[in-house]
């Protein structure tokens, strides 16, 4: 299932919001921004759903999924880093980046604690019934086949179909980078080195990408797109933060921010030269 959200957000990404995001002039990338925050408070309103009976299976694909696939940590530091390098736009750079990393826990949090109205109490109902996942699963493939429809009147199935390859193996290396964390030794600062080590896995493999085949063409530029944005972790970066900060653990909350912008940080600077 979470194969099948992943997928449906790079469609979303793909086809459906360069064709409403009105286009307009602007020294950064306000898109991204958007994405990022709405990624997160989708993110939180899974945690409030959760919270309220909707099995953690659904939310934990939803999450992991489409969240993941929809929003973009490397996206932001690598934008971070295109400001920074150019002399005009510099002082921009780490502004934006810190705003990202600010705004998407605030994001998420407005989504934990979301009002009735937004979350009904009875939306664990959803979930119930052996019909919930095949009618999900059948409205995933349906938002999936006419995206692909879309694309075809368009002529840009290729670009889809490689986004598409590259989450499925985006999320399948997630995976196996959360694998490896758990059972390494690292230091108490923070719980979970997860989210950091998807964060840093995501930069280096841009930094690679965009070292070794600068230019490139459609599946350098998914890859540096698509791949490394589902491979980073800005929904989980954002649980992680304003979780810890909803459960009281405020120092950990600060801890867990600041890891993740050395991360950032890092990347951007490195992203810049």
């Amino acid at each position: 299932l979470a194969f099948l959200w992943a997928i449906v957000a790079e469609c979303i990404n793909c086809t459906w919001v360069p064709r409403i995001w009105p286009e307009f002039e602007a020294p950064v990338d306000v898109l991204l921004l958007v994405i990022n925050i709405i990624g997160a408070a989708l993110c939180g309103l899974g945690t409030r759903a959760e919270s309220l009976g909707l099995p953690a299976s659904l939310v934990g694909a939803f999450k992991g999924g489409f969240v993941a696939s929809f929003t973009s940590f490397c996206g932001a530091t690598e934008h971070a880093g295109s400001l920074h390098a150019k002399d005009h736009l510099a002082h921009l750079g780490f502004p934006y980046l810190i705003a990202s990393l600010v705004l998407g826990p605030l994001a998420y949090y407005a989504g934990a604690v979301a009002p009735e109205w937004v979350v009904p109490k009875d939306v664990a109902k959803i979930g119930e019934g052996t019909r919930a996942d095949p009618v999900l699963r059948g409205v995933l493939v349906a938002v999936i086949a006419g995206s692909l429809g879309w694309e075809v009147v368009s002529g840009s199935v290729p670009e889809l179909l490689a986004g598409i390859a590259m989450v499925i193996g985006a999320v399948t290396l997630g995976d196996w980078v959360g694998f490896a964390v758990d059972r390494a030794p690292l230091p108490g600062v923070i719980p979970n080195w997860g989210t950091p080590a998807a964060n840093a896995t995501a930069g280096a493999l841009l930094f690679v990408a965009k070292v070794s085949v600068p230019g490139g063409g459609l599946l350098v530029g998914k890859f540096c797109s698509t791949f490394v944005g589902c491979v980073s972790a800005f929904g989980a970066f954002s649980e992680d933060v304003a979780q810890n900060w909803l459960e009281d653990r405020k120092g950990l909350a600060v801890r867990v921010w600041a890891v993740n912008f050395v991360v950032g940080a890092a990347a951007v600077l490195a992203l810049a030269m």
